[in-house]
């Protein structure tokens, strides 16, 4: 059977995919005048037998393997999500809650770390590394660790907020809570994971993430293929558990490598902060579940689920 889309149908993808061309173009416009205006002006040129391009090549290829096997997570995943309708939407919304936490958490510690933590592993300061590694960690997790429980708390909330169009039924946003419910978990093992691999390209040593990847994409795939088995939404829930499982799996091994080659050198620790942020996020997730649903009890849909998870949010963050 053959599909045909009318121009009127094909005009909001067009849209879509001319505003993300067009959001990178601007973004690589925005870097370029930067440098620039730091005094470095980038004109592209050929220059690959230049020693020191070879090089930063030769420690980007474990790199691009790395970010591959994440992609062929990604499309596996998103794959078996389409054995049920409307699985590949739900999974796919799941997951931008996941990245928006990390993105927001996570990504600008491991980046703004990651040229410190060079220049001290140049210097031989291994006390100081693994100090300011425990700091980088902590400040990930300060904002990770309630973002995670109030998804938690707040999935079935979340997911009434967020549905429209065909997945505005009981059906669809119960498909959305039980993908998020998994991906939770998996924001603070990839707090730990993104930071640590940064931490990694610092020591110069772009293998050892290479190899938790691997093992990553071994037992996700491998738990993923128990969705085979599955039916309705008990589908999105494994693909969620597997990523979230095989994550913790790959963190604790890239953790174990890195505090072995650190050793015990320093003063600072990791658990009192953790065991802050626990305490804290546990403490608001009642008020803000409360909020949510009585915000969206007296008010009508849409506005009503929408304001509640906006009202809950603030209640929490206040609380936290």
């Amino acid at each position: 059977e053959i599909y045909t889309l009318s121009l009127h149908d094909a005009l909001p993808i067009l849209l879509l995919g001319l505003g993300s061309t067009g959001a990178v173009v601007l973004h690589a416009a925005t870097q370029w005048w930067g440098a620039r205006r730091a005094g470095v002006v980038l004109v592209p040129r050929p220059g690959w037998r230049d020693p020191e391009v070879r090089a930063v090549v030769r420690r980007t290829v474990p790199a691009l393997g790395q970010a591959g096997l994440y992609a062929v997570q990604t499309l596996t995943l998103l794959t078996l999500a389409n054995r049920v309708p409307g699985g590949v939407v739900a999974f796919q919304i799941a997951l931008n809650f996941y990245f928006l936490a990390n993105n927001l958490g996570t990504t600008p510690v491991s980046l703004s770390l990651m040229p410190r933590l060079s220049r001290m592993y140049l210097d031989g300061d291994e006390a100081s590394f693994h100090d300011t590694l425990v700091r980088g960690l902590a400040l990930g997790f300060f904002v990770t660790i309630p973002a995670a429980v109030g998804y938690l708390v707040l999935d079935v909330p979340l997911a009434r907020a967020i549905s429209f169009g065909r997945m505005d039924s009981t059906a669809g946003f119960t498909m959305i809570a039980v993908a998020l419910l998994p991906l939770s978990l998996a924001i603070i093992a990839q707090t730990a994971f993104r930071i640590l691999t940064n931490a990694s390209y610092a020591r110069q040593d772009t293998r050892s993430p290479l190899r938790s990847m691997v093992l990553q994409t071994v037992l996700c795939l491998g738990l993923a293929s128990l969705a085979l088995l599955a039916h309705g939404p008990a589908v999105v829930l494994i693909l969620g558990s597997a990523l979230s499982a095989s994550l913790a799996v790959a963190t604790w091994h890239l953790t174990a490598g890195m505090w072995r080659r650190l050793g015990r050198r320093a003063s600072e620790r990791l658990i009192p902060s953790l065991t802050r942020f626990v305490v804290g996020a546990a403490v608001m997730a009642g008020p803000a579940w409360l909020t949510a649903n009585a915000v969206a009890d007296s008010l009508r849909r849409p506005f009503g689920p929408r304001t509640g998870v906006i009202a809950a949010a603030v209640v929490g963050a206040g609380i936290y």
